[in-house]
């Protein structure tokens, strides 16, 4: 079957700066059959009707890079084009957008988990260029992904999104859990002339998968946050043969080339599949991997620096427990049960201002 080529479209002011990007991201966006376009405005144009085209003309934008600070583009034209253009004129046409800027510490980080229902992707960088392409292109890949996953069939959306995740079994009531409530309403309050309709349910799922489920250790849990739950010590849970035993519990979903995550119920499924007649209770990741291993596995340390975690704390991005951790308030997302943040963490930053 002959795939089409998807295109991404970059709004970078500095030409030196997205020669640095694109040497780097040009590549990893061929091996998904996708090439990489620079925006450039043109003096005389509108600016809205110039950053539109640029985004829909076919082959669609599959996603929009965009630098938080366009000021040069004023040396070369009067056109306009700013950031809230670039963003409003994205969410207007349903574009996927991932925007990169300076980190701004740890309240910087706290503020951009609170805003994970913003439509947008917002990746941290110090000017790191060959961090944003590597970042940007498994952005990019997670949506094309999602793109030639086709048209939500007759079993509807939850069918489309479990076949998109490519959810296990196990894990199948705590995708829907997520699925059937905030995102069937957005879809379903789309008018049904809106003429960028089609492309509503990838921006909006690939949003939901990236800010949400693997951003927010529950469903889906990244490598410490995986070795808290499962009582192993995160530097032993990088050691391929420890992973080996859990290898069926793997994401390999959209945007699986962010980072490696696994499934929280098939972590749980592959521990029960090692267990014996006598075991009276589920084994904990630690002892599944000691059985097949036949060595001893050290435990998981809380940030505190006592053994034993079974959480993620989302601030230091460490083991905690939940003696020693808070769960955040309201803003969490439904199904992040593993994501909490360090008491003294935790204390400090509500120090700050919302």
């Amino acid at each position: 079957m002959t795939i089409d080529p998807a295109r991404v479209l970059m709004f970078e002011d500095d030409p030196g700066a997205f020669a640095k990007v694109e040497a780097v991201l040009a590549p990893l966006l061929g091996a998904v059959n996708a090439s990489l376009e620079r925006f450039t405005p043109k003096a005389g144009s509108s600016a809205t009707e110039l950053v539109e085209e640029a985004i829909t003309r076919g082959p669609a934008a599959s996603l929009v890079v965009l630098d938080w600070d366009l000021t040069k583009f004023e040396e070369y034209s009067s056109a306009g084009v700013s950031r809230h253009l670039v963003r409003g004129a994205a969410e207007e046409v349903c574009a996927p957008l991932c925007t990169y800027t300076a980190p701004k510490g740890e309240h910087g980080t706290l503020q951009r988990l609170r805003r994970w229902q913003e439509s947008e992707i917002p990746i941290d960088s110090t000017g790191d260029y060959d961090e944003i392409a590597r970042r940007s292109a498994a952005v990019a890949a997670g949506f094309i992904a999602l793109e030639r996953c086709g048209a939500i069939g007759s079993g509807g959306l939850r069918a489309w999104i479990m076949a998109a995740v490519r959810a296990p079994a196990a894990a199948e009531s705590q995708v829907a859990e997520y699925t059937l409530t905030g995102l069937q309403r957005l879809l379903q309050a789309a008018e049904p002339g809106f003429a960028w309709r089609d492309r509503l349910p990838v921006t909006t799922v690939g949003y939901w998968i990236h800010n949400q489920l693997l951003q927010f250790p529950g469903v889906l849990v990244g490598g410490t946050a995986a070795a808290s739950y499962l009582d192993i010590d995160t530097a032993a849970f990088l050691d391929p043969e420890t992973r080996k035993v859990f290898e069926s519990a793997k994401y390999a979903g959209p945007f699986s080339d962010v980072a490696d995550y696994w499934w929280l119920a098939g972590l749980d499924a592959a521990c029960a599949a090692l267990m014996e007649p006598a075991d009276e209770t589920l084994l904990t990741g630690r002892q599944a991997v000691e059985r097949v291993r036949k060595c001893s596995v050290p435990k998981a340390r809380c940030i505190k620096g006592h053994e034993g975690a079974g959480y993620y704390c989302l601030i230091t991005k460490q083991p905690v427990c939940a003696e020693h951790s808070v769960r955040p308030g309201t803003w969490l997302p439904i199904g992040a049960d593993r994501s909490r943040i360090e008491t003294s963490k935790y204390d400090e930053l509500s120090a700050w201002p919302s």
